[in-house]
């Protein structure tokens, strides 16, 4: 008996000791589970995503003291939508750390945060150190978007941070820490406005219910609005207005991502049969926070305020920009639901009648297990699919702004293009034709829908005077700036080709695989320019029984590329195997043309890549088809196909 007590006394003082010393406990947990994930991505020798080459553009200039300055000679811009995490990691460039460090610790700070958030929510539900470390430990395992997106280099764990935390001061009833919270929130990431909103009605409600409404509304005002009308004043002055350029670009300019489905931006939560039951079984989870609720006489739980947050999220996808899938917009309403579901647990734990707390405790731990089940390995693959896919396709579009700014004229370099790596890696001025990080979309959007006469010059020049809208404001940036340097996907069309006198740089065919166009870098070179037509894969034949192919490539043991009677060049990519290839072009009489050397798979771990192959052909094939093979009678699978004309413009 003596030992009996002896064990209970020890486990209650442990207990107490973990009770007493909980927030430590908590950011212990949450350092070792940030470190845990940044061990697994490892992003500090890899490239980042390439959107986050576009916040490191800017902190290259906050290092030169240019406060948000995209161009430094365009000043101020609001092309960041994570301004809070652009300035943080902007400080730390500035004191000196060089921008992808700076971003990962600032990354690295914000997961600290979030998972420490998460904590004391469940501690708030649960009452227990052990059943939170526990709980978060199931949500986070069971998430599907969290590993890979922590440490992409963009803003998600900063903003993540500053959503939970309005959370738990919401659950805490600590209304000061809680508007302050909100405010930031919104700064962070304008997608949260909605999600803040929801939770200042539900502020509000529970302040008139408990006949607090006029002390409420006071701190609302001083810590919510005046806050919020500051930054708005702030942000105006600075940049010309308070929302974001890609939020404005994305509204006013872009064109949204189409339409593919009554809810395209579900589409990727329930793309596997894993994903469809496992979705299923948080809705089921969701739908009983309201019964969990009623049984308790409590109006605002944890589960059922999380479970209202994740439809009022998914809602607001649906109706701004329902066609956007890229994986960093996924972890808020993901965590939401998968919190609905394990809050559920410890709410149902508190039921007043026995049998119904039995029985809502037992469907709600069987549901979050199913959850975990279902979801446990895409939470494994997460972090290993983000790192393949920076390593792979992010390596070649940051060589591809290595050779844009190799080849630009060093006395006055201008590159036109859309994407971050480029632009990161370019050390001169850039044309960003995405509108998202330049003010003079706008002037050239105008300059399009006024039909200015130098502007319909200029398009009825490069033969696109009946193109649309969107895509003659983005070429107009050409000539504002003067661009010489070029990065896109695809080939120019020849017209533009011609008229802006340009040469081929070069090629990298390693995103065909994923079906996009392989990144082209064109330079304006009068002296060199030549024409580069693209030949297309409908008219490109595969011989053989077990041929096949697709938008961009054709695989086969022997392909016949029909010819242009012009070409100087024969431009294709040949997909890397375990063996080394040497492709062999011929004409179709069997002479030799050329031949191309493609290097086995360097590391099997990355075996995805595609190889450039350039064919010298004179002044001319002057054979009808060109028939390219491997000489040791492997099949080769070439991709999109090309001819440089051989006479100058």
């Amino acid at each position: 008996m003596a030992i009996l007590l002896g064990v209970r006394n020890s486990v209650e003082g442990y207990t107490g000791c973990l009770k007493n010393n909980r927030n430590v406990v908590f950011l212990v947990v949450s350092v070792f589970l940030s470190l845990y994930l940044l061990s697994l991505v490892n992003p500090f020798t890899i490239p980042t995503i390439d959107d986050s080459a576009i916040v490191m553009r800017y902190l290259r200039n906050f290092q030169a003291g240019h406060f948000f300055s995209y161009n430094v000679g365009d000043g101020p811009v609001y092309g960041v939508s994570g301004f809070i995490y652009g300035l943080a990691a902007g400080i730390l460039c500035w004191i000196g750390l060089d921008p992808q460090p700076s971003i990962m610790i600032i990354s690295l700070f914000g997961a600290i945060g979030m998972f420490y958030c998460l904590l004391r929510i469940a501690y708030h539900a649960s009452q227990s150190v052990v059943l939170s470390i526990i709980g978060v430990l199931v949500v986070y395992f069971s998430s599907s978007y969290l590993p890979g997106t922590l440490y992409l280099g963009l803003e998600v764990s900063v903003n993540l941070w500053l959503v939970f935390a309005c959370f738990l001061y919401f659950f805490e009833k600590k209304s000061v820490p809680f508007y302050i919270c909100g405010v930031l929130a919104i700064v962070s990431k304008l997608d949260t406005l909605s999600l803040v909103a929801g939770l200042l009605f539900l502020q509000l409600l529970r302040a008139f219910l408990e006949g607090q409404v006029k002390s409420q509304i006071r701190l609302l005002f001083f810590f919510f609005i005046v806050p919020l009308l500051a930054w708005i004043a702030f942000s105006t002055a600075v940049f010309g207005s308070p929302l974001p350029e890609s939020f404005l670009s994305k509204f006013y300019f872009r064109q949204k991502a189409p339409r593919t489905s009554w809810f395209p931006f579900f589409e990727p939560m329930v793309a596997s049969r894993e994903q469809r039951i496992s979705v299923a079984l948080m809705g089921v989870a969701m739908l009983a926070t309201p019964v969990i609720a009623f049984l308790r006489r409590k109006l605002f739980l944890p589960s059922l305020v999380m479970a209202a947050a994740a439809i009022g999220t998914l809602f607001l996808y649906f109706v701004y920009n329902p066609g956007e899938k890229m994986p960093w917009y996924y972890p808020l309403p993901e965590l939401l639901m998968l919190l609905a579901a394990g809050l559920s647990i410890f709410d149902a734990f508190s039921i007043p009648r026995n049998l119904l707390r039995f029985a809502f405790s037992a469907v709600s731990i069987c549901l979050a297990a199913g959850i975990l089940m279902y979801r446990l390995p895409m939470n494994h693959d997460a972090p290993i699919n983000s790192r393949y896919w920076q390593i792979v396709y992010e390596s070649e579009r940051r060589e591809s702004g290595v050779l844009a700014n190799a080849v630009a004229p060093k006395d006055h370099p201008v590159l036109w293009t859309g994407h971050g790596y480029p632009a990161y890696m370019f050390n001169g001025y850039v044309a960003d034709y995405s509108g998202l990080n330049t003010k003079s979309i706008w002037v050239a959007s105008r300059a399009v829908k006024a039909d200015l006469p130098e502007a319909r010059q200029f398009f009825e020049q490069l033969g696109i005077a009946g193109a649309p809208p969107q895509y003659k404001a983005e070429m107009y940036l050409i000539k504002m700036y003067d661009a010489n340097v070029f990065m896109l996907h695809g080939l120019f069309p020849a017209s533009v080709q011609k008229a802006l006198k340009l040469r081929l740089a070069g090629s990298l065919y390693t995103i065909d695989l994923v079906g996009a166009p392989a990144f082209r870098v064109f330079v304006k070179d009068p002296e060199q320019a030549r024409v580069v037509h693209s030949v297309p894969i409908k008219d490109v034949q595969g011989i053989g029984r077990d041929s096949k192919s697709g938008d961009l490539y054709v695989a086969a043991k022997t392909v016949s590329v029909p010819a242009s009677p012009r070409a100087g060049r024969f431009l294709f990519g040949i997909k890397i195997t375990p063996q080394d290839q040497d492709i062999i072009v011929e004409s179709d009489g069997g002479a030799l043309v050329g031949r191309c050397h493609v290097a086995k798979i360097a590391d099997p771990r990355f075996p995805d890549g595609v190889r450039p192959c350039d064919i010298a052909l004179g002044d001319g094939p002057g054979v009808q088809h060109l028939i390219v093979r491997d000489e040791s009678g492997e099949p080769i699978t070439l991709y999109e196909p090309a001819f440089e004309d051989a006479g100058q413009m």
